[in-house]
């Protein structure tokens, strides 16, 4: 079976398309530098250097002089490589196996107040996924790129000890097999957005935190220990810990807030650490005198933290956003 991609003037119209699409979906700018990047990704491979590199090698071993006549003179960019189709369809079960038990939650544009002098707009509609990813959906990966797989009996808690350039690298993998979608980690301002649901309270469902063990993993409930996902009450928007369990990556840089009224930030530039956004199972653990109550600092909807992306903590996991050209309500 012969896998392409390639873009010819038959198709350019349709594939100029959704490149501008998966561009703009990034918050990137349409410079020749960045798309190149940014294509590299998009199928698959860690940045244009390595795709390129894909693409000179099996399309100089594995198409015919014909066919490179016929390709070579309306190409923008092209490869084709032979894949043995039994082995396509095994990693295709794969990635369907990732994505099987994930279920996307619409979130519509809207604005987020992120502190007394920062409010974020989100511009554009975006799919959430309800939980982090789990154990089973990252196995799936893992397997296919034959590497050694997290434990079992784990499956269907949040895959922990995560980088965010494992994220990065799972993502990379997702979209090597996604047709009309992209998946990428939300922005911090998607995340709190999608946290608070329209809530303007220290957490989704009020201020009390009398009511935090009915949607929340943290200290005071979780024995120390990671728990399943989804056991919990969601947020008003259908989302499961959102506030404990694990604190996930978001693809922002850490630095101070703007001020003022920003569309789609990105975070400060440039930075070294990413954010790390919700709660976790180890959170909680302080005593508050005045209330004889635990204080349960970085769990509410605008905590946030600063972390190296290559730092892996059994604390932290990722989350998931999927956009693309067919999933436009």
């Amino acid at each position: 079976m012969i896998v392409s991609i390639e873009v010819t003037s038959h198709n350019i119209k349709s594939i100029a398309k959704k490149l501008k699409s998966v561009l703009l979906e990034h918050k990137l700018e349409l410079k020749h530098s960045q798309s190149l990047e940014i294509v590299a990704k998009v199928f698959g491979f860690k940045d244009w250097n390595s795709f390129s590199a894909k693409l000179n090698g099996t399309f100089q071993s594995n198409v015919s002089h014909k066919q490179r006549e016929n390709s070579s003179s309306d190409a923008v960019l092209s490869g084709k490589w032979l894949e043995k189709e039994d082995q396509l369809e095994e990693r295709r079960h794969y990635f369907k196996a990732a994505i099987a038990d994930m279920t996307f939650v619409f979130i519509p544009a809207g604005q987020v107040r992120m502190s007394d002098m920062y409010t974020a707009e989100i511009t554009k509609d975006f799919y959430i996924c309800d939980h982090p990813v789990t154990c089973r959906e990252f196995n799936a990966y893992l397997m296919d790129m034959r590497k050694e797989l997290r434990d079992s009996t784990l499956n269907d808690y949040p895959v922990v000890d995560i980088s965010w350039i494992n994220a990065q690298d799972y993502i990379s993998w997702l979209n090597s097999f996604a047709e009309e979608e992209i998946y990428r980690l939300p922005t911090e301002a998607e995340w709190e957005y999608a946290c608070r649901a329209g809530t303007t309270t220290t957490y989704s469902f009020g201020d009390s935190v009398k009511d935090l063990p009915k949607h929340c993993w943290y200290f005071g409930n979780s024995e120390g220990k990671l728990q399943p996902v989804k056991q919990l009450l969601p947020n008003p928007w259908g989302l499961y810990d959102m506030h404990g369990n694990v604190s996930e990556w978001v693809y922002d840089y850490y630095g101070s807030y703007p001020s003022g009224c920003i569309k789609d930030p990105i975070g400060e530039k440039p930075g070294t650490d990413r954010v790390l956004r919700g709660g976790s199972y180890l959170y909680g653990r302080f005593k508050s005198d005045s209330e004889a109550m635990e204080n349960l600092c970085g769990l509410g909807s605008a905590d946030r933290n600063g972390c190296p992306p290559l730092s892996c903590r059994n604390f932290v996991g990722f989350r998931l956003v999927k956009q693309g050209l067919l999933l436009s309500p």
